[in-house]
């Protein structure tokens, strides 16, 4: 599911904001979009979370194309409510999560 800032947006206009995801809305800031997958040879999208350097810092994350004949480890999975709770940087943008 492609998570950008009108999906944002349509969540908390109907939901209405909760207190912490006000400031960060409204700053100008760019959002991370996906990019299509190959299909033609069974690409998968994987997501690096990077170290932090200090406790408060926010997520960092890589997101990459590549086959699935490589080496990974998963975890996926979602508990809770739909509405988005956090903002990471995933690719150096803004990208919400829940």
């Amino acid at each position: 599911m492609q998570n950008n800032k009108g999906d944002v947006l349509q969540s908390i206009t109907s939901n209405g904001p909760s207190s912490s995801l006000k400031p960060l809305l409204d700053a100008p800031q760019s959002y991370f979009t996906y990019t299509s997958l190959d299909d033609r040879v069974g690409s998968i999208r994987l997501v690096d979370v990077q170290p932090a350097r200090y406790r408060a810092e926010q997520v960092q994350c890589v997101i990459r194309h590549t086959t699935n004949n490589v080496d990974y480890r998963c975890i996926s999975y979602v508990w809770g409510s739909a509405e988005p709770r956090r903002c990471i940087k995933m690719n150096g943008k803004n990208f919400w999560v829940r």
